[in-house]
């Protein structure tokens, strides 16, 4: 007789659970693949394309910012030379003066104010003063655009 746990049939059921316990083990991977479905890579690609969207139209808006930038600066620093223009000259005369540089118009106006403070009684007045106005403009992205800067200057009349 053999002794109960040794010889094969000890041997057996320690085998057998062995044998469940792998089974059980390969229908868990079945239940849980690894990896990701079909779904779920469209959904993740659908998040990157409207990201990508967005990112390029913030680049676009950020482009035609910058243009719309260097066109209004470039404006400034003109009509602010059209306007020095007008202040070196010694003696200046009512009208208008215009002219193009570089893809921008401009034009210049010399307007005589006559204020009550400057005349001396029923006399002439002491000094004259001059309205100057510099207007600027260019074609923008989607119309047309300008700027216009005013100033006085008083002339002292002889």
């Amino acid at each position: 007789m053999m002794a109960q746990g040794s010889g094969v049939r000890g041997q057996v059921p320690s085998l057998n659970v062995h044998l469940a316990l792998k089974v059980e083990h390969r229908t868990s991977n079945i239940e849980h693949p690894k990896g990701f479905t079909l779904l779920e890579v469209m959904v993740a690609l659908t998040i990157l394309a409207i990201g990508f969207v967005i990112a390029l139209e913030l680049a676009g808006s950020t482009m035609r910012a910058v243009s719309t930038s260097e066109g209004y600066t470039s404006a400034v620093f003109l009509a602010r030379q059209k306007m020095e223009e007008l202040f070196l000259k010694p003696t200046l005369e009512k009208g208008v003066e215009e002219g193009t540089s570089v893809g921008y118009r401009w034009r210049r106006e010399v307007i005589e104010r006559e204020p009550e403070e400057l005349q001396l009684g029923s006399g002439r007045p002491r000094a004259r003063l001059l309205e100057l106005r510099v207007r600027v403009s260019w074609p923008g992205r989607d119309r047309q655009r300008s700027l216009e800067l005013v100033s006085l200057k008083a002339m002292v009349n002889p």
